[in-house]
């Protein structure tokens, strides 16, 4: 959109233009991202309308939309929701086979469970699919939120795995690209993840974000709330926010989730719970056999029966381990 000085326009006064000026509003374009009611205070104006009306001169006057669009308006969500209608799946480059059993990668329209033994390959998995979002396309963005205070090792990993991936670009260009398309938020209770999600609308939409990932959040309930007295509620009631929150932001922006969920050694239950397994859309669980092999194996989806796949932690994050030679 071009932008064009307000004092161009024999729209405003001179004290208006000196009001505006004063509060960083010279263009079309600074205008435009003004409220009405600050718009209001900002010029003194009887009333929000009266504010906006001159807002529509401006419009109007400099051709910014289209009489299709004047007849037709649209919401800025619609028309994010609009381009992402048919962006619902992510491929994972090199697993091949669970593109094929997902229909296309890793689901941006559901909530996706992760669950495995402590250092089994949880967090690997999550790093390989952010990374395959920051390769596939320049656009999108995701959020971790890091329970278990180890966001330098995440970085770390995520921009070896772009290097291994990409060698043709230079250390500054996939440096930006991480710092510019990943946000870590550290998170050390779970009314601190309540308040991120509350709050993270308005920044998907600003950072077009598509995946949010959640790990641990096994690990955060389990060490705020347990040997706690009246725990077992409070976990309960914090786990029902979340995922509300969760399934809200889902369906409103159509991003991915993952949630990253530890299985204890002695029985393999996972630390969630019952409810939380009827909450998400598909369940993966992760088994290590070797240091740097690993079973993914689906173990709930609507889309898909049980299957399973061996895996490889290497370089360019999971591969998949297609030969019986490499197995």
């Amino acid at each position: 959109m071009s932008s064009i000085r307000l004092a161009d326009l024999s729209i405003f006064t001179d004290k208006e233009l000196q009001a505006l000026a004063q509060n960083g509003i010279i263009t079309t374009q600074h205008l435009l991202c003004v409220s009405g009611s600050r718009l209001r205070y900002i010029l003194d104006t009887d009333t929000v309308a009266s504010a906006m009306e001159l807002v529509r001169k401006v419009i109007f006057k400099t051709n910014l939309v289209s009489e299709n669009d004047v007849k037709n308006p649209k919401t800025a969500l619609s028309l994010l929701q609009e381009r992402n209608a048919e962006k619902l799946y992510l491929p994972l480059q090199y697993i091949p086979s669970f593109n094929e059993l997902f229909h296309g990668g890793l689901s941006l329209n559901s909530i996706t469970e992760i669950v495995g033994q402590s250092s089994s390959g949880k967090t690997e998995f999550c790093l390989t699919v952010v990374c395959d979002l920051l390769v596939s396309n320049n656009d999108f963005g995701c959020v971790i939120f890091d329970t278990e205070q180890k966001r330098t090792y995440l970085l770390t990993r995520i921009l070896e795995i772009l290097r291994k991936r990409n060698p043709d670009l230079t250390d500054i260009e996939i440096d930006e690209r991480v710092t510019n398309r990943c946000t870590i938020i550290d998170i050390t209770s779970s009314k601190e993840l309540i308040d991120n999600l509350d709050d993270m609308e308005e920044f998907i939409f600003e950072k077009n974000i598509k995946l949010l990932i959640i790990d641990s959040l096994g690990t955060l309930a389990s060490k705020e709330f347990m040997g706690k007295e009246g725990g077992i509620f409070e976990r309960a009631s914090a786990l029902q926010t979340e995922a509300t929150l969760l399934k809200q932001l889902n369906e409103k922006f159509k991003v991915g989730v993952i949630v990253t969920n530890t299985l204890s050694q002695e029985s393999e239950h996972a630390h969630l719970g019952v409810n939380w397994f009827h909450f998400v859309n598909h369940r993966l669980k992760i088994s290590k056999v070797e240091e740097t092999k690993l079973i993914l194996s689906i173990q709930k989806s609507a889309v898909v029966s049980n299957s399973s796949m061996c895996l490889a932690i290497d370089g360019v994050g999971l591969r998949e381990l297609s030969h019986a030679s490499e197995q």
